[in-house]
């Protein structure tokens, strides 16, 4: 299996993000939007198990910090994709880190949806 999509599944919860991500090593597409509650160490499981990501959506997961997003240049350095729309504790400054760290590879789409 290689993408997901549980857009909107606020019953998604943490441990069901971890099972996904080590049942599944081998995911290019996560789209996880609106998934309300889950928290960075489901995110970082994701991150950590699934080197092949390319495509990620994080859009509207409230409790997502720049903690999780540090790991993917370590752990994930296929990403092209990342949407963390609407996810209030992701700092600007970071999507600019991975900016700088992807380079012309990625898109990333800030808190109000703009891509940087």
């Amino acid at each position: 299996m290689t993408a997901v999509c549980f857009s909107e599944c606020h019953k998604f919860s943490d441990a069901a993000c971890e099972l996904m991500a080590s049942s599944c090593p081998n995911l290019e597409k996560v789209d996880l939007d609106w998934c309300w509650d889950l928290r960075d160490s489901s995110i970082s499981e994701v991150f950590r198990r699934c080197p092949n990501i390319q495509h990620i959506n994080l859009t509207g997961i409230k409790f997502l910090s720049d903690d999780a997003l540090r790991l993917l240049p370590d752990h994930c350095p296929r990403v092209r994709l990342l949407n963390v729309t609407q996810c209030d504790s992701v700092d600007d400054s970071r999507l600019y880190a991975l900016m700088r760290h992807y380079g012309s590879q990625i898109e990333i789409r800030n808190y109000y949806g703009e891509v940087l």
